[in-house]
């Protein structure tokens, strides 16, 4: 599902998601896909939500969004060998 679909769909919700084609341009991770997971009314239950997933299996490409955003993108923050997102 693209991002403007969800956001249409769930309009001020928070989802939990699964990436399923994303792409970095400009030092940022850009998701065009996504596979809901979860909607959430507020981010502490999608929080909660997401670290239990994430605890279950590692390996999965779960994030947080807020259909709020018209953007569904995170910035990368590049510390030597290891990116992480902001």
């Amino acid at each position: 599902m693209r991002w403007s679909e969800v956001r249409k769909t769930y309009p001020n919700k928070w989802i939990v998601f699964d990436s399923l084609n994303q792409h970095e341009e400009d030092n940022k991770l850009i998701v065009s896909n996504l596979a809901i997971v979860e909607v959430f009314d507020n981010i502490n239950d999608a929080y909660k939500f997401y670290c239990k997933l994430h605890k279950e299996d590692k390996k999965r490409e779960l994030n947080i969004g807020d259909t709020r955003k018209e953007e569904l993108s995170y910035e990368i923050e590049r510390i030597g060998l290891t990116r992480w997102y902001n």
